[in-house]
């Protein structure tokens, strides 16, 4: 059965009055049975997400500060949709949206990262190049004029880190 305490977490609890009873699943944590290995190099471990958690907060509350960005532009402005040529909304807009386009991936690639057993100092460096990317692309394009240079940074950490980080992860399965 789904219950709070599952290892299926909230997310499925949640559901469970959309889903119906009958989609009832045992709950491991409430009894003596152990999850099924799936692979010999896995049996009698288990894996913990400790570092990833640390640096997707980080980059959602960036997230956070561009969507701020754009929402309290557009009330000021009364530009509710679309950008109506307004320049500095359509800037905002783009610092937003390219944060929403490189950020997801590259928190996947670090959660593979330590899920497939990095060191530590890796995954942090490559979660703290994340987030120095995501910042420093985020305040060069919000400078007026923009700071290219904080952009090209920006960009570049973050297409490092997931370009790093699939490295690792396809090494390590394919090792």
């Amino acid at each position: 059965m789904i219950r709070k305490g599952s290892n299926l977490g909230w997310g499925l609890f949640l559901l469970r009055p959309l889903i119906g009873s009958s989609f009832d699943i045992p709950d491991r944590t409430l009894s003596n049975q152990e999850p099924p290995a799936r692979g010999p190099h896995l049996e009698g471990s288990t894996m913990s997400v400790a570092i990833t958690p640390i640096y997707a907060a980080l980059t959602a509350f960036i997230f956070l500060a561009l969507s701020w960005r754009v929402i309290s532009y557009r009330r000021a402005n009364l530009i509710s949709l679309g950008d109506k040529g307004d320049k500095n909304l359509l800037k905002r807009m783009r610092a937003q949206a390219n944060c929403a386009e490189y950020a997801p991936f590259a928190v996947l690639i670090l959660l593979l990262v330590e899920l497939s057993g990095a060191p530590a100092l890796a995954t942090h460096l490559l979660g703290i190049s994340l987030v120095a990317g995501r910042a420093l692309h985020a305040y060069g394009f919000a400078s007026t004029p923009q700071k290219i240079i904080l952009r090209q940074l920006g960009m570049l950490l973050t297409l490092l880190v997931i370009a790093l980080g699939a490295i690792g992860v396809l090494a390590h399965a394919l090792v």
